[in-house]
């Protein structure tokens, strides 16, 4: 989580950092589950082979039934296609809670 934000401009970091602290988000850990299912969507061609640490952020999202996963990355995380073929094969394996996947400019109150 931290990586990402350390890639964003500077005002972009103060303002993430500042929802960090104002929404104090938990750390989730990649258990077994989660990495199992991560290797699946790697295997399956969920997502790209290279994009194992993408795999594992919508795997442990998955696993621990989260409502949404925020993330910059809009090729492999915050697309609609993508999140289209995760929730399928996510459905098809018996992970049957949606999982949103957007960017943090559609969770921000900015108007």
């Amino acid at each position: 989580m931290l990586e990402e934000i350390q890639n964003a401009t500077l005002e972009r970091q103060i303002q993430l950092l500042g929802l960090m602290n104002t929404h104090q988000p938990q750390v989730l850990p990649l258990d077994p589950m989660s990495y199992e299912l991560a290797n699946t969507y790697l295997t399956h061609q969920i997502l790209p082979p290279k994009s194992g640490y993408d795999a594992q952020h919508i795997a442990i999202a998955t696993v621990h039934e989260l409502d949404v996963i925020v993330s910059w990355n809009l090729r492999h995380i915050a697309n609609l296609n993508r999140q289209r073929k995760v929730q399928a094969f996510n459905f098809t394996n018996g992970y049957n809670k949606p999982l949103v996947m957007l960017t943090p400019m559609e969770v921000t109150d900015d108007e």
